[in-house]
């Protein structure tokens, strides 16, 4: 079976678990077939291989380490790509290069003396060994041509300032915005479309679509040393009360770097959305104790576990 045909299957037999709930009615309910989880286009099975429409996702991103792990609409897909993860990837980028990665890159801005300046490629060829390439075109006519001749005569006093790739303006809001898209979709490939039902989603999908809004106090994502005891996966804080939530662990591969984030989402009681006010309030001391969950592989195919979202949760949490 093709993967298109594999993944449309799954949540289809998904969806029709969680509409078999005598409670539930989704408009509209057009047989055999999915919705995006972001925008919930409808995509009929006959479409799937309609490179225009449907989208096949890499939970990271391809470009970070991930792999092939659920759908979109491919105008989700090209927009969270643009919009979001480009982002991202740049944030990494840059991050990489100010902590002297070798083989991390930046674009720059090579300083000689107040009126003499080109832009420049610096890349780290080692830890120890920084290799400036001036881009003639992006540089005022003649400016390279100079400072061949200030580097010639030993009088310069050379200044780096670091633009990131292409000169792309980085906005950090755009690139956490991508990493939370990404623990959304991790849950959604994870628990389906019982996932998508509890209020909290609609929120987190809020935020993400809009990140340059502030709908929420605080957006769950943490890194660092306090991260890198967990592996990748799917978790429940069971305590405290205030911090209940599911928590994702999802691994960034930018070059030779790999980078761990937890993001904190809203479980379907109480404390609900509370838990980002509890963290704002609380940002440099909060301990928790967590529960991994141990997820099946076939869930989505079991419609029994439609509402397994739901179901852990009652595991973990009375």
């Amino acid at each position: 079976m093709d993967i298109r045909e594999s993944i449309f299957e799954k949540y289809y037999e998904n969806l029709c678990g969680v509409k078999s709930h005598p409670r539930i009615h989704l408009e509209p309910d057009i047989p055999d077939s999915i919705t995006c989880p972001q925008c919930f286009k409808v995509i009929e099975r006959s479409e799937i291989f309609n490179n225009n429409l449907f989208s096949l996702e890499h939970v990271p991103p391809e470009s970070l380490g991930g792999k092939i792990e659920t759908f979109t609409c491919k105008k989700c897909n090209n927009w969270s790509g643009h919009y979001l993860e480009s982002h991202l990837t740049h944030s990494l980028d840059m991050a990489n290069f100010l902590s002297g990665v070798p083989g991390s890159a930046t674009d720059g801005i090579v300083k000689f003396s107040d009126d003499l300046y080109v832009t420049a490629e610096l890349k780290y060829l080692d830890k120890d060994y920084l290799y400036i390439r001036a881009d003639q075109d992006r540089s005022i006519p003649g400016s390279v041509e100079k400072s061949f001749k200030a580097l010639e005569k030993g009088k310069f006093n050379l200044n780096l300032r670091s633009r990131g790739k292409r000169g792309k303006v980085i906005r950090p809001r755009r690139a956490e915005a991508a990493i939370l898209r990404i623990a959304y979709l991790k849950l959604f490939s994870k628990f389906g479309y019982g996932f998508l039902l509890y209020p909290g989603a609609q929120i987190i999908r809020s935020q993400f679509k809009k990140p340059d809004e502030k709908i929420l106090p605080h957006w769950g994502i943490f890194s660092g040393k306090g991260i890198n005891q967990f592996d990748e996966g799917v978790y429940i804080i069971t305590s405290p009360q205030e911090l209940r939530s599911y928590m994702v662990i999802i691994e960034l591969t930018q070059g030779n770097k790999t980078i761990k984030y937890s993001v904190l989402i809203p479980g379907p009681t109480k404390p609900h959305v509370g838990i980002y006010d509890y963290i704002n309030a609380n940002k440099k001391h909060i301990n928790f104790t967590t529960n991994k969950l141990e997820l099946k592989e076939d869930l989505l195919l079991d419609k029994a576990l439609a509402f397994a979202f739901f179901d852990y949760w009652k595991m973990f949490i009375q």
